[in-house]
């Protein structure tokens, strides 16, 4: 199924994929996360780019949790969706 502005944590029938995706971002280094409040960001921001389809990017094929939850990342679409967010891309906590 295709869902539209969807995040796989928002799809029930993607329940084990979405879980794979949260052990993937467990696994990062702390110094590559990007603050929690950073990362809820991008995800508000990601779910109204017509470019999301089923948690994907339809622009690089990542899923955007993933992508959003790395510090170093950026949005790859030309235009800077992320780049206000960047500044203060902090760990949580520093």
């Amino acid at each position: 199924m295709i869902c539209p502005g969807c995040l796989l944590r928002d799809m029930d029938f993607e329940r084990p994929l979405y879980e794979l995706v949260r052990e993937v971002i467990s696994a990062m280094e702390p110094a590559l996360k990007a603050a929690e409040s950073v990362y809820e960001s991008r995800l508000e921001i990601c779910k109204k780019c017509l470019n999301l389809q089923s948690g994907m990017c339809k622009l690089c094929g990542c899923y955007v949790e993933v992508r959003a939850a790395r510090r170093d990342q950026r949005c790859p679409d030309i235009l800077p969706r992320w780049q206000l967010l960047n500044a203060s891309d902090l760990i949580e906590g520093e």
